[in-house]
């Protein structure tokens, strides 16, 4: 009898642990979006915002931080895709083609990755700040020179060239470049290969797909 009243508690146990964790899972947001730290660590976030020089971001179980945009690579959110994409304005897209040609860039890649960003509007700006036809956050602008990220030109020649030196740091893998590009270089590094983030696997195999075409 003993026995059994002691199998009966571990059993009681092991069920309430299990509803606890599948309370806190279905606790999440559905959509939640994700900070790439430089150090390649992800964080999983409700939203996320720039603000006094801040990335501010509010938790999926409550409370907001501050973030130095220094520490951050990228910061993806969720948001709806549009059913069908508009075509790019032909300047646009004869730029792209020419910048992916100076840096001997695959030139669909290039156009897949400029769709995936920014939807070929170069004045786009995300909520903590990533701007331009390649959404380049300020620090990595900084680090391609790019004096006006909503310069066409200037975005595009940094971003590619961005893109381009994640293609030989990790020895010609496309699907790597992309994932760096997207989480950032050290996340890539750290976990030996496309990191473990939804969005990010999404992300690569979306422009990979689009760039086939």
């Amino acid at each position: 009898m003993k026995n059994f009243s002691a199998l009966a508690r571990a059993t009681r146990y092991v069920c309430s642990t299990v509803l606890v964790a599948a309370a806190a899972l279905f606790a999440l947001p559905a959509a939640a979006g994700t900070i790439y730290f430089t150090d390649g660590r992800g964080l999983t976030v409700e939203d996320a915002w720039l603000k006094d020089g801040l990335i501010h971001a509010r938790l999926p179980g409550g409370g907001i931080i501050g973030l130095s945009p220094e520490r951050v690579a990228r910061v993806h959110l969720p948001s709806p895709e549009p059913e069908a994409a508009a075509p790019p304005p032909d300047n646009l897209e004869s730029l792209a083609r020419d910048i992916a040609r100076r840096y001997e860039m695959d030139e669909k890649l290039i156009a897949a990755v400029v769709r995936a960003e920014s939807g070929f509007d170069p004045l786009a700006v995300s909520r903590v700040g990533a701007m331009g036809l390649m959404q380049l956050m300020p620090a990595t602008a900084s680090d391609m020179q790019v004096a006006d990220p909503f310069d066409p030109e200037q975005n595009l020649d940094g971003g590619v060239r961005y893109l381009k030196w994640m293609m030989s740091r990790f020895e010609g893998r496309v699907d790597l470049a992309l994932a760096a590009y997207n989480a950032g270089p050290t996340a890539v590094e750290r976990y030996g290969g496309i990191p473990p983030y939804r969005e990010t696997r999404n992300y690569v195999s979306r422009v990979m797909a689009a760039a086939s075409r």
